[in-house]
């Protein structure tokens, strides 16, 4: 019999999964059909495989005509909705990744082992000598530019002259080619398909370039309101930074002079995903020269590279691209003086529990005071009487379902919903609930209590540049195909600018495109624990999830 990794088969015990199967046909037909549960598949080189399933034999039939080299499995038997299966999957995904194992899981994993379309154009070889010595493959790559047709080039061109006439703009085209030279796999070859560049995305008031690969922003440069200041964030595989480095105790970790290690980032890019501050792009580059980020930085490139090719291709900017690789001394604005950063005390940027110091930025939500169990059935029965007819009560479990996967998991911590909140809402109207992810509220419906009877109002806020992007629309055509929709910018600094609010009359309006931007949002904010967590309400989160059916 084959002998797969003892130490995998013992994680595996330890989660319930059944003893170990040689993989053939024969042994798939013992298993009894139309059962639901999770699976573990174990290749040859003892990579292992995450799935969950409502029929685990014929799932597991059809990954062996795609695995070739599938050796064993194992499985355990789970009933429950594919919801409730996938919290689990999740759960397990992060905590093989935890253990060291490597995954070929796409979802929920940071690192995609196997075949990959990205290895059609980086040779799995060059990619491991480019792990090596990113900037010295980088260099060495002679590859051509991508083309662009005149319309691409004439939708960026304004943005690309707005950047121009910015004060620090070299210093910001610096930054990005310090990026895409030391961090991302040879930019040139995969320009425009695996990474794209946004100049002042979704016409953000704060986001001056984002670079963006498969739905997950990489790099962004932006300006804190009321500073003079450029900062940087940066998404990196923290398990490649030295662990001298890092810290059980406090969520975030200074490095260096201007520069902050900080908690997750995007709960989609798995487990190690972490972010790191950059007070001002004038720091780039020593950044870069700090021991593990530039590795940790390439790692993450390659392996969200490795998933897919970037969902943001209509906003990528060519012009920036080519900036990147023509020397301040040839641009067509005269360098200016750096800005030297003002380094500040950890505590006026974050605070102790990695949070931003931005909650008065958002709109002001709940009372002073949580409510207990009682209290919150309370106003859950109440909020039962004034939504009749259930539909605030169906929008917000459609809302949960939609942007916030596997939402049990974290529900109290790093999003809630309140019941009833005493948000004041103007004269006439109340809110019935608000959701929270992380220092911002994303939704909430308003309902008019004079006169009674209008139809409830919903508030939704997305990722503008996701909006735009997903419905390949501007605003400004949104605004036209959406009369009856209120499209509102407010620049919030927990969304780093890239934000709009939706507004309009729940039942009013149909298919209004919200549900994959508020994802892309809500997914970017839930790295961070929620100031308002604890006036989750349990029972209307059941309920709400309960009104789908």
């Amino acid at each position: 019999m084959w002998c797969g990794d003892a130490r995998l088969a013992r994680w595996s015990a330890d989660n319930g999964f059944g003893v170990e199967r040689e993989y053939s046909r024969d042994r798939l037909d013992e298993l009894t059909p139309k059962t639901s549960g999770l699976y573990i598949f174990e290749a040859k080189n003892h990579e292992a495989y995450i799935g969950i399933s409502t029929d685990l034999r014929a799932r597991l039939g059809q990954h062996s005509r795609l695995h070739g080299d599938i050796r064993a499995f194992r499985v355990r038997e789970m009933a429950g909705n594919p919801m409730e299966l996938r919290t689990v999957e999740r759960m397990l995904v992060h905590d093989a990744q935890k253990n060291s194992f490597i995954l070929r899981n796409r979802e929920h994993a940071m690192t995609l082992t196997g075949e990959s379309v990205f290895d059609d154009v980086v040779a799995p070889t060059e990619q491991s000598a480019w792990l090596r010595d990113p900037a010295g493959v980088n260099a060495a790559d002679l590859s051509s530019p991508p083309p662009y047709d005149s319309n691409h080039l004439a939708a960026h061109a304004s943005s690309f002259a707005r950047l121009q006439q910015h004060p620090r703009s070299n210093e910001v085209i610096d930054a990005v080619g310090a990026y895409l030279r030391a961090c991302v796999p040879v930019p040139v070859r995969t320009e425009g398909t695996f990474w794209t560049i946004s100049c002042y995305p979704g016409s953000s008031r704060a986001r001056l370039t984002c670079i963006s690969m498969a739905m997950l922003e990489t790099f962004y440069v932006w300006s804190p309101p009321d500073e003079d200041r450029l900062e940087i964030r940066l998404f990196v595989d923290g398990s490649r930074i030295p662990k001298s480095r890092l810290t059980l105790d406090r969520t975030w970790r200074k490095l260096a002079q201007g520069v902050k290690l900080g908690p997750r980032a995007h709960r989609s890019a798995g487990v190690h995903e972490r972010v790191i501050v950059i007070d001002d792009v004038s720091r780039m580059t020593a950044a870069l020269e700090i021991a593990g980020v530039a590795d940790a930085a390439a790692h993450h490139a390659l392996a969200v590279m490795r998933k897919r090719q970037s969902g943001y291709k209509p906003s990528h900017c060519p012009q920036l691209a080519a900036a990147v690789s023509v020397s301040a001394d040839h641009r067509n604005i005269s360098p200016v003086p750096a800005q030297v950063a003002v380094e500040r005390p950890t505590a006026d940027v974050i605070l102790d529990d990695g949070l931003e110091d931005t909650v008065a930025d958002v709109v002001p939500n709940v009372g002073a005071d949580a409510v207990d169990s009682s209290q919150q059935q309370t106003k859950v029965d109440k909020f039962l009487r004034l939504d009749s007819d259930g539909t605030v009560l169906r929008w917000l479990g459609e809302f949960i379902e939609s942007a916030v996967p596997d939402s049990f998991t974290d529900a109290g911590v790093n999003w809630g919903v309140t019941c009833l909140p005493s948000t004041k809402s103007g004269p006439g109207s109340q809110r019935l609930f608000t959701v929270n992810v992380g220092a911002m509220e994303v939704a909430y419906v308003r309902a008019a209590t004079k006169p009674a009877g209008e139809n409830p109002t919903v508030t939704v806020v997305v990722s503008r540049s996701a909006l735009e992007a997903d419905s390949g629309l501007s605003i400004d055509e949104l605004a036209q195909k959406y009369p009856s929709v209120s499209f509102t910018t407010h620049g919030y600094v927990a969304a780093a600018g890239d934000d709009i609010s939706l507004t309009w009359p729940l039942g009013g309006v149909g298919d209004v495109p919200w549900r994959f931007a508020s994802g892309v949002l809500v997914d970017a904010l839930r790295g961070s624990r929620s100031p308002y967590g604890r006036y989750h309400s349990p029972a209307l989160h059941k309920e709400s999830i309960a009104a789908l059916g």
